[in-house]
């Protein structure tokens, strides 16, 4: 079976991107507070540029479960851009 690589940057409107990033799961541990994750929507909407957030996946993962943990997390980020993008620019 092939394995498809994930997008390293998705875009979620004009100007409006996330970062995909596959990390260790040591590296994501720091981000949960010891925690442990096979993915994690980590968003950045005080910074004010276009990539507005970082989806981490583990990397030591299959490729199949990456793409489950990828399109997780992608629904968070696509949910929780949506509601800032409302709240920063009003309804569209």
């Amino acid at each position: 079976m092939k394995a498809y690589l994930l997008p390293k940057r998705m875009s979620l409107g004009p100007h409006v991107y996330v970062k995909v990033q596959l990390t260790s799961p040591t590296t994501m541990k720091l981000h949960t507070e010891g925690e442990e994750v096979d993915g994690l929507w980590l968003p950045s909407f005080e910074d004010n540029n276009a990539e507005l957030g970082i989806i981490y996946i583990a990397e030591n993962l299959s490729s199949a479960r990456r793409w489950t943990i990828f399109r997780h997390e992608l629904i968070h980020a696509i949910h929780d851009t949506d509601a800032w993008l409302r709240d920063t620019y009003g309804p569209q």
